[in-house]
């Protein structure tokens, strides 16, 4: 099977495994948000954030490597499995003992019960992300799709059965856990042999996959912790209920952004590493791949923006009310963050790990320092702070992929700013449907789908948007390419 058709299978079976669970998490974090009081999604929430951060040093940057690599030995794949398992391990240990500490600092008793056990799931995780890397770089997402959806539904079921039981902060640590165990232990059942570990450790493997992997490895630890920080100073200065609030808007705005970047990256990131020196086919593919990509998130986050109120009432109840304010702003962060995303593609298959690393410093060490000017003046503060971080590190992105390319900044922000401008359009329209102030708000909201979703989808169709054609174009091959699937299969 040739590069094309392996890509284009690629993206059918990861877009079936994203969509997939994201349609099983949202179903689940909807009904636990209904039945589990927020501060208790907070708390669970502040050690999600630890682990978010600490997940990169037990990945190491090896998989990372594994992927770029174009030859990789069965020996290079357990040299990554057991740096990973060794991490992981000591990252463990130190959180179990680290854990009254660190309950004591977020004034949050709780977290001294939760930690030790949610602190497995870096173990676990280690000991099947060879094998997850493996499945990427040979583009076999639908083997992942047969591992992640069966996992998903597990844990949804063994998390939905504690919390209508009354164990409420004991459903989210077990979501967490149970899903972990499960995708691992198939990720070793269904694997081929050859892309698991065997006993084999090189010193010689460890140095040919650290050149890119400690620069990926800084890269994705730096921008971990930026990411979480306002994570950790809600928590911190704000409570866990406040945190709860801001983190069920970022759940709305990464619900449909992250498995869509998701599922562009791990494609595209295997197939430029295989033509990392065909610069015109990388710039190809970009040119198609973000109207596309811009077509779907930009509605759906100006949507967010605009229907915030009637949607978390009648998704969440009013009990979720506050995270509105946040809602307001936070979808914007998806769509600087896509843009963002699938151009660092180009920069992680070049290979350079050094110069990954110095990108890394520069943009995480601005939101650093824009943090820190702005947590005095609250979240909302902290949060259009952030947005402004986003927003300079996409246009770092964009600068270096037109060097490295040859596509311009110019011909970047033609690409896509018809559908940011046309999605800020449909969503003053929507935002006056909220102005005649009508009962229920389920009225409401289906009255803003309605507005949002005719207005947007008419003005592409009037100027043919490439997003548009192109989108329908792949929707439209799905059949063809799902009966070819299961023939391959």
């Amino acid at each position: 099977m040739n590069l094309k058709e392996r890509t284009t299978r690629g993206f059918f079976w990861s877009i079936v495994e994203r969509f997939g669970v994201l349609g099983v998490n949202f179903f689940v974090q909807i009904l636990l948000a209904r039945v589990i009081a927020p501060e208790n999604f907070g708390i669970v929430a502040t050690v999600a954030i630890l682990l978010q951060i600490l997940s990169v040093l037990v990945e190491g940057g090896l998989g990372t490597a594994l992927v770029q690599r174009q030859q990789i030995t069965r020996t290079d794949i357990s040299t990554a499995f057991y740096m990973n398992l060794c991490i992981s391990l000591t990252v463990m240990i130190g959180l179990i003992l680290g854990a009254p500490s660190i309950a004591a600092y977020f004034r949050e008793p709780a977290l001294e019960e939760i930690l030790p056990v949610l602190a497995l799931v870096l173990c676990i995780s280690a000991a099947g992300q060879a094998q997850l890397q493996m499945l990427i770089k040979r583009l076999d997402f639908q083997k992942l799709t047969w591992i992640s959806f069966p996992s998903t539904i597990a844990s949804s079921i063994i998390a939905i059965a504690l919390a209508l039981y009354g164990f409420e902060i004991w459903s989210l640590v077990m979501l967490r856990l149970s899903y972990q165990i499960c995708s691992t232990s198939l990720l070793w059942l269904t694997c081929p042999r050859e892309i698991c570990p065997n006993f084999h450790f090189s010193f010689t493997s460890l140095h040919k996959l650290a050149g890119l992997s400690l620069g990926v490895l800084g890269s994705n630890f730096l921008m971990r912790v930026t990411r979480n920080l306002i994570d950790l100073v809600i928590a911190r200065v704000f409570g866990p209920e406040q945190l709860a609030f801001y983190n069920r808007a970022r759940f709305f705005q990464r619900a449909p952004t992250e498995p869509m970047v998701g599922i562009l990256n791990r494609v595209l990131f295997p197939v430029f590493s295989e033509i990392q020196h065909d610069n015109i086919r990388i710039r190809e593919s970009l040119r198609k791949g973000i109207p596309v990509l811009m077509f779907f998130i930009s509605p759906v986050m100006f949507f967010l923006i605009a229907s915030a109120p009637a949607l978390i009432v009648v998704l969440l109840t009013d009990k979720w009310l506050p995270a509105s304010e946040y809602l307001r702003v936070v979808p914007l962060f998806g769509i600087t963050f896509s843009l963002a995303a699938i151009k660092s593609n180009v920069i992680r298959a070049k290979g350079d790990g050094r110069l990954i690393f110095i990108l890394s410093l520069i943009r995480n060490g601005i939101s650093i320092s824009v943090l820190c000017l702005t947590w005095q003046y609250g979240i909302m503060a902290m949060i259009f702070g952030q947005l402004v971080c986003y927003t300079i590190n996409m246009t770092i992105n964009d600068f270096w992929t037109a060097r490295y390319i040859n596509y311009s900044m110019t011909d970047q922000f033609h690409d896509w700013i018809f559908y940011i401008t046309t999605g800020a359009i449909c969503a003053l329209l929507t935002y006056s449907i909220e102005l005649l102030h009508l009962e229920p708000s389920i009225l409401v909201l289906c009255l803003q789908v309605a507005v949002f979703s005719v207005t947007y989808m008419g003005v592409c169709h009037v100027v043919k948007a490439q997003g548009l054609t192109d989108g329908l174009r792949i929707l439209s091959s799905v059949p063809k390419l799902k009966k070819r699937t299961h023939v391959d299969s």
